[in-house]
């Protein structure tokens, strides 16, 4: 799966965005959080990043 990642963020072409929304979520147990950065136009993930 992490290769299958890799590949496709290589492939994702940057596009101008408008709209952008950003989100943290918590994930497993504890205080381990995961910020997200969406496109909210096209409807597509555009980063994941940790802490």
């Amino acid at each position: 799966m992490d290769r299958a990642v890799k590949r496709g963020t290589l492939r994702k072409e940057a596009i101008p965005s408008r709209f952008l929304g950003v989100d943290e979520k918590a994930f497993r147990k504890g205080h381990r959080y995961l910020t997200i950065v969406n496109n909210i136009e096209r409807g597509t993930v555009e980063f994941i990043t940790e802490n």
